[in-house]
This record gives structure tokens, C-alpha cells and sequence, in this order.
């Protein structure tokens, strides 16, 4: 009886075992599965960063890099006045350099992607070489335009305004007499010699 029992667990663990193969099969599968989309995923985001961040991520400690970014943003804030002004230049022609050559990339290749695309695509290295060139030609021109102190304006700053001192002293006899102009009639007096 007891060889009985044994025979019959021994045949329930073999059937438990064959039901478990397909589903360790299939575990095996997934877990496959997922790993290869984890590489997957890991190589777009290498891919993702570009040249300049596969650098940054690669070349310097992540330590390293990320105090000093911290510091550079924190001197555009509260540094000296010398460095402000220069990173307000470098950056805003960086980055009106970067809109432009995006706007260029999108309406060359419009079905491509979004706007927003097209401007990941430049940092990322991957953008056309128009795209660069004009990107690289709107950055140059922003900082020589500051270096040679070209100010481009749509209005006039009076630094100095004269004023005399000797207020009123002009303003005794009406300005068309002083001039020897006849004055012109008032409409009073022309309807008056009309009627």
C-alpha cells in the first residue's frame, strides 16, 4: 500500500511537472522578451542623448557634471554682472540659433516629426546640414553683435536732455513775430472779413 502511494505522488509530481513546463517555457519567454526590450529601450536612450550628451554622460564623472552645471546656473543668477551679461548672450543666441534651425528643419521635411522634434534632432547631433548652418550662422551673429556693441532697437534712450537755465527768457514775444513770419489769421477774424 504504501509503494501504491508513493507510485501515485510520484506519477501526480511528474503530471504537475509537465503541466509546469509549457508555463516555465513561456516565463522563460517573457523574461527573454523583456530583457530584450530593455536593451532595446537602453540603446535608443544612448541614441537619445546625441553626441554631446553620450560625451557628458561618458567622458566626465556624473559628479563632476552635475556641480558644475549647478554652479554655471547658479552664477547666471548671482554672479558678477561680466558673467551674466555674457552668459544671457551666449545663451539666448544659443537658443535663438537652435529656434531658427528648427523652424528650418520642420518646413524642409514637415511630415517628419513636430517642431519640437526637429530641435531634439539638432541637439541630439542628428539634424541636416542646413540645419547646423543656420543654427551655427544665427549663434555667431548673436555674439558678434554684442562683441561690437551693434545695438538694434525699435526705440531712442535720451541719455542727456539740454535744458536752459534761464527759463521763460525766450518766451516773451510769440515765436512767428520773433522769426519775422507773418502770422496767420485766426478763423475768427477770416469769417469776419468774409461777412
Amino acid at each position: 500500500a504504501a509503494r501504491k502511494r508513493l507510485d501515485e505522488e510520484v506519477s501526480r509530481l511528474q503530471g504537475q511537472l509537465a503541466d509546469a513546463e509549457p508555463e516555465l517555457r513561456r516565463a522563460r519567454r517573457e523574461a527573454r522578451d523583456q530583457e530584450q526590450r530593455a536593451d532595446a529601450l537602453e540603446a535608443s536612450m544612448a541614441g537619445e542623448w546625441g553626441f554631446w550628451g553620450h560625451l557628458l554622460q561618458n567622458f566626465i564623472t556624473q559628479h563632476v557634471a552635475a556641480f558644475l552645471a549647478g554652479c554655471f546656473g547658479l552664477m547666471a543668477v548671482a554672479g558678477p554682472m561680466t558673467y551674466i551679461q555674457t552668459f544671457k548672450v551666449l545663451l539666448a543666441s544659443f537658443l535663438g540659433g537652435l529656434l531658427v534651425a528648427s523652424c528650418i528643419g520642420y518646413y524642409c521635411a514637415p511630415d517628419d516629426g513636430g517642431w519640437l522634434d526637429n530641435a531634439s534632432l539638432i541637439l541630439n547631433g542628428e539634424g541636416a546640414f542646413a540645419e547646423y548652418l543656420a543654427f551655427f550662422a544665427v549663434t555667431f551673429a548673436g555674439v558678434l553683435r554684442y562683441r561690437l556693441g551693434w545695438d538694434w532697437v525699435l526705440y531712442d534712450i535720451v541719455d542727456e536732455a539740454y535744458v536752459s537755465t534761464q527759463v521763460g527768457s525766450n518766451l516773451k514775444t510769440p515765436l512767428l513775430q520773433a522769426s519775422g513770419a507773418s502770422p496767420r489769421p485766426s478763423s475768427r477774424s477770416a469769417v469776419e472779413e468774409d461777412g
